[in-house]
């Protein structure tokens, strides 16, 4: 974000940066940063004719709402050092045919770049506190005086004679003095880190804060303590004699011989110390040797009861291995197992063939991979002789399974489930009941592959999520599904496209190479300017910092790069696991693909401008007139799908039929509507019905605009304004998106929709009245109020779509009504849509219409004003309901009101 200079027109010097100076505009007046200019190498250049000089202290207008995050401006006087670019034109090399239309309704589950994982569920107790709490207090048992008076005595002392100094009270059992809870949480206990958190959090409610102090031995950090977020110290502090300390750990059971010594020595140390110490152990019996049990005397957590060694048994057990090995064949087909997952199952198998400790053991074998705490994977290739044995297990216990499976993943981690039903259905071990759960699960892959084949298909989040996840989940499909005839050939091909993000991956077993060899659609790569570099790169699952540019569709990894048209193109080989940058020196770059050339030029701030710059949604301008500043974004060329498909909710015929639509030159479109201040400007007056400065200007008819446009040329020469094409604006509306908003698709539900909440002013939010432009949030390209608040004029007249992919198109030929689009503050919620489109005459005036500036590269100039009257026979499949202000709206034909 700029700020406008205080004391005139600089040019750069040898010296210093503007920055210097604009630092220094802060707290100097016009003469004294005039002299520190001087100094520092600047000239004070002459002030342009008609720019009055400022006053000391003046300030620049504060920019609108969206140019807070600007990340770099030019200003009439300023000069940027950085360069910017525009991309300017697209061509396309080939011309695709449209993809067949997803089968498949949406899924919620189909949000895998949206939801988190890192909240579990919380795994069933160790054992009820109602039971460990006795045990615990038995450990730390002490009497100090209490409450309650002691009667007896206090009678004993009167039957003497005496009388008492302080009445005598009864002794109570509790816990004295400060007590330590020592957390050990080595990785080799996550499954139990858990319950510690919980008794933690038990201990201070019942002990209380004060009167608790947490020590905690990290994973990260072997060897030392930590007390909250301070600094982690090898030693522990010093305690007073008769102390508690509870240290909450397996005593190194579960470690090496050099982690128990060192437990051991701490015991014995402590004790030394006269300290009163006590350690509850995820170690059932058997597994602690004597000599760790001799210092801490451990509670055994799971039953607290139990002696800590079982007379006659050895620590080594020959059984543990085989216990681990029966838990982890019932886990077999689990794809990710979480700790709490891995307890309930154990605790589907009696005590004597699976205890707390071979829970742990289980989570540490090497078959289980992932290093985090959250969840850990199984390897399809180690899994594969233990599912042949899982259908040996009993019917009842392999159902509870499944049925664990479920619960833990059929909410939380959808996709996940999905994989293992297909797997359980394929190997004929799935329960009865649990059919739809197939059918559900093969619904989701259709839907995933149709999502991430679709044409000029997002890189956002979500779309980056599917790929990682679809590469990942290539080797868990059954073999069986990717020979399915339905499925397999666009499983195969959504694939392809993910493989191509990593070479490295090896082809999934049962792929058929015939399908593989059909190829998937173009990559398309993000272009974006950081600093003066230009950066191509894959889809990211964030948007990068920087200013977007746009995206180069390949099919190939290999591009050209040109300074001209016709000079000789440089090789660029684009690799995902570096992020290619460029630094362009002349006035223009091409790339060059196999699908695509993009022609980018230097952006320069033009005359007709009063501020440029770009920032997170891409390159801005401003005009001014009489004061008043609008501002206008660029919108890159590119190709979209024009119209809805049948499926979206709020449709009519007139939105289709659905085709492609290829613009091949960028043009500028107004960040908002025009404005009344704007419109006040250059004619003198204001015609709105509902006034305000920084409302959108209506009650203006298609032809008011054409005098407004012609009257803003000749206050602001070189601007040639005009009205956006209804391809442009639907182009700009969708920001890249496909859906009915670009938020997403609208569920309405008794005239109101929550997702245009934030986005749009309608029926439901707005009062029936406008409001000021910019106070909804901005679209992908940086656009407010595309859809609400008013309806906006078109440069083309009204018809009927035509089917199959067109190129820049305006008929102005086709008809005399003018289209309008984008729904209006106190219209329903169906017309609140990218798709939605309507007709009026262009004479026609109304309280909900209002326009957007255009102004375009290669366009022509707004056409002139058509006949009186409307098109017969181009009408809307229904009726529009009234606009709820007082006046309905008339039939099918001859509207003198706009829609709502």
């Amino acid at each position: 974000m700029s700020a406008r200079p205080v004391a005139g027109h600089l040019n750069v010097g040898p010296a210093a940066s503007t920055a210097d100076l604009l630092r220094a505009s802060v707290a100097l007046d016009s003469r004294g940063l005039s002299a520190l200019a001087r100094s520092l190498g600047f000239v004070v250049a002459p002030r342009p004719p008609g720019d009055p000089e400022p006053e000391s202290g003046e300030a620049s207008s504060p920019p609108p709402a969206a140019a807070t995050q600007a990340v770099a401006s030019q200003e009439a006087g300023n000069l940027a050092p950085v360069p910017f670019w525009r991309l300017e034109r697209v061509e396309h090399l080939e011309v695709e045919t449209e993809p067949a239309q997803p089968a498949a309704p949406p899924f919620g589950e189909l949000e895998l770049g949206q939801r988190s994982f890192a909240i579990p569920r919380a795994p069933l107790p160790i054992v009820a506190w109602s039971r460990l709490w006795p045990h615990l207090q038995a450990a730390f048992h002490t009497e100090k005086e209490g409450r309650a008076l002691d009667t007896a005595r206090l009678i004993e002392v009167w039957c003497r004679g005496e009388a008492p100094r302080r009445l005598p009270r009864r002794k109570a059992a509790g816990w004295s003095g400060r007590v330590t809870l020592l957390l050990d949480r080595s990785h080799r206990l996550v499954p139990v880190w858990r319950d510690q958190d919980e008794l933690y959090s038990r201990l201070c409610r019942t002990l209380g804060a004060g009167a608790l102090q947490v020590l905690e031995s990290r994973a990260t950090e072997p060897g030392l303590w930590r007390r909250g977020a301070g600094k982690p110290r090898r030693r522990l502090p010093a305690f007073a004699p008769g102390e508690a300390v509870l240290a909450c750990s397996d005593l190194g059971s579960y470690a090496g011989a050099a982690e128990r010594q060192r437990w051991r020595w701490l015991g014995e140390a402590l004790r030394a110390q006269a300290v009163r110490v006590r350690a509850l152990v995820p170690s059932p019996a058997g597994r602690l040797a004597s000599n760790q049990v001799r210092p801490w005397q451990p509670i055994d957590w799971e039953a607290p009861g139990r002696p800590p060694v079982s007379p006659g048994r050895p620590e080594g057990r020959d059984e543990f291995p085989e216990r681990s090995e029966r838990l982890l064949r019932l886990l077999s087909w689990a794809l990710r197992v979480e700790p709490g997952l891995l307890r309930q199952v154990r605790h589907l198998l009696p005590a004597s063939q699976a205890d707390l400790g071979t829970e742990i053991d289980t989570w540490g074998q090497p078959q289980l991979r992932g290093a985090s705490s959250i969840a850990r994977y199984l390897e399809p290739g180690s899994a594969g002789p233990w599912r042949e044995s899982f259908g040996s297990a009993p019917p009842p216990l392999r159902a509870a399974i499944v049925a664990a499976l479920k619960r833990w993943h059929g909410v939380q981690a959808p996709e996940i489930w999905f994989l293992e039903v297909l797997g359980l259905a394929a190997a004929g071990l799935l329960p009865e009941g649990l059919e739809g759960e197939v059918l559900r699960a093969r619904r989701f892959l259709h839907r995933l592959a149709s999502t991430v084949l679709a044409p000029d298909v997002g890189t956002g989040k979500a779309h980056a999520a599917s790929l990682a996840w679809l590469a990942w989940a290539a080797a868990r499909i059954p073999p069986e599904l990717w020979q399915d005839p339905e499925l397999g050939p666009e499983l195969t091909r959504a694939w392809a496209l993910a493989a191509a993000r990593d070479p490295s991956q090896g082809l999934p077993a049962g792929m058929p190479l015939r399908w593989l060899a059909a190829g998937g659609p173009p990559r398309a790569w993000l272009l974006w300017q950081k600093g003066k570099e230009v950066h191509v790169r894959s889809g990211t699952p964030e948007r990068p910092a920087g200013s977007p540019l746009g995206s180069l569709t390949a099919g190939s990894a290999e591009i050209g790069l040109a300074t001209g048209p016709n000079t000789r193109a440089a090789r660029l080989v684009l690799e995902d696991a570096q992020r290619g940058s460029l630094l362009p020196t002349g006035p223009e770059l091409l790339l060059l693909s196999d699908r695509q050339e993009l022609t980018f030029r230097r952006f320069e701030r033009p005359e007709w401008a009063r501020a440029a710059g770009r920032d997170r949604y891409g390159l801005w301008v401003e005009i001014e007139v009489k004061g008043v500043r609008h501002r206008l974004r660029w919108i890159p060329p590119g190709r979209f799908w024009m119209g809805s498909p049948e499926t979206e909710q709020g449709r009519w015929e007139g939105e289709g039929p659905r085709h492609r639509v290829t613009l091949t030159a960028g043009y500028w479109l107004g960040e908002t509507p025009c404005t009344q201040a704007l419109w006040q400007a250059v004619m003198g007056k204001n015609p709105s019905h509902f006034k305000g400065p920084e409302r959108p200007v209506e009650s203006v008819s298609w032809q008011d605009c054409q005098t407004f446009l012609e009257r803003l040329e000749r206050l602001v020469p070189g601007l040639e304004p005009r009205l956006p094409t209804e391809a442009e604006w639907e182009h700009a509306c969708r920001a890249g998106t496909e859906t009915g908003t670009y938020t997403g698709d609208l569920e309405i539900s008794e005239g109101e929709a929550a997702l245009l909440e934030p986005i749009a002013w309608y029926s439901a939010n707005s009062g029936a009245e406008t409001h000021p432009v910019g106070e909804k949030e901005a679209n992908p390209w940086g656009l407010r109020d595309t859809l609400g608040n008013v309806w906006e004029w078109c440069a083309d007249p009204w018809g009927r779509y035509t089917p199959g992919p067109v190129t820049d198109p305006l008929d102005p030929e086709l008809g005399s009504d003018r289209v309008i689009r984008g729904g209006s503050g106190g219209g329903d919620e169906w017309l609140v849509r990218a798709a939605a489109r309507y007709w009026y005459s262009p004479g026609s005036r109304g309280d909900a219409v209002g326009f957007r500036l255009a102004r375009g590269q290669g366009r022509p100039h707004p056409l002139g004003p058509p006949p009186f009257g409307s098109a017969q026979g181009m009408l809307p499949a229904r009726p529009l309901r009234p606009s709820g202000r007082g006046g309905g709206r008339r039939g099918p034909a001859g509207d003198t009101e706009p829609p709502p």
